[in-house]
């Protein structure tokens, strides 16, 4: 089943639009994996007000777990790393788990659909494309 993420007033919702259609994250050099559950852990969760959602985002970084708390929109965070052994988590990550346990601590760009939630200081990045690229100089 499909399904992708649409403002609903306030709350993000999954919108089915086929019970038969799979839906994928595509990841470059590998065959693409059937999102599991591409909202997990956004559905009915509020978005914050007067924040333009859903814009195109195209980021790089390097994809992290994160670790456990009650308002964590996902498993999976992409972290930059600035001078000094000093890091930034950058986005949450929502795509498939599969692709995202592949990638973790690997330097890859992400292209997607960025949300901001009520209660989160960081965006959340649903995504449609997973890229791993060679890290800029120093970065891994």
């Amino acid at each position: 089943m499909s399904a992708r993420a649409i403002a609903c007033g306030l709350i993000l919702c999954a919108s089915v639009e086929s019970a038969s259609a799979a839906s994928d994250v595509a990841v470059e050099g590998q065959t693409p994996v059937r999102q599991v559950q591409p909202l997990d852990g956004l559905q009915g969760r509020a978005l914050k007000p007067g924040i333009p959602q859903g814009r195109s985002v195209r980021i790089a970084g390097i994809v992290q777990p994160a670790s456990f708390s009650f308002r964590r929109p996902s498993r999976y965070f992409l972290r930059v790393d600035l001078p000094g052994n000093k890091s930034y988590t950058v986005r949450y990550l929502v795509a498939d788990r599969q692709v995202l346990f592949g990638m973790m601590g690997r330097y890859v760009r992400v292209e997607g659909r960025e949300y901001w939630l009520d209660g989160n200081e960081i965006p959340v990045l649903v995504a449609d494309r997973v890229i791993d690229e060679p890290a800029p100089d120093g970065d891994r």
